[in-house]
């Protein structure tokens, strides 16, 4: 089976768009009768990979966008997100030790 395409925005590489994101995200899943509980961890997971966009993609270079897209199938759901910033291998991403926990860093240990 195919995934569709729920919704798609563009918005501005800048922090106070993070916000239109997640609440776009929030208002869909809860209204696809997602929990309450789910939806903040899924919600915290996208604000954290939008805010890592604005400042490790584009440097806060903000005049350039970002695309986000959520599909479904069935009761999975995918969250893209498109840039056209500097280049990042996948397999580089590493998790913060949580032994070794600081104030900030947590993004990529949230997403996942």
């Amino acid at each position: 089976m195919k995934m569709n395409s729920v919704f798609q925005i563009s918005v501005t590489a800048n922090y106070k768009y993070v916000r239109i994101i997640k609440n776009v995200t929030e208002r869909f899943l809860l209204s696809d009768g997602i929990s309450e509980e789910d939806v903040y961890m899924i919600k915290l997971a996208i604000a954290e990979a939008a805010s890592n966009i604005v400042k490790h993609s584009y440097c806060m270079e903000c005049e350039k966008s970002i695309e986000y897209r959520v599909e479904k199938e069935g009761s999975k759901y995918r969250f893209i997100f498109r840039d056209y910033g500097r280049h990042v291998e996948l397999s580089g991403i590493k998790s913060r030790d949580l032994d070794n926990y600081k104030e900030n860093g947590l993004g990529v240990y949230l997403i996942k």
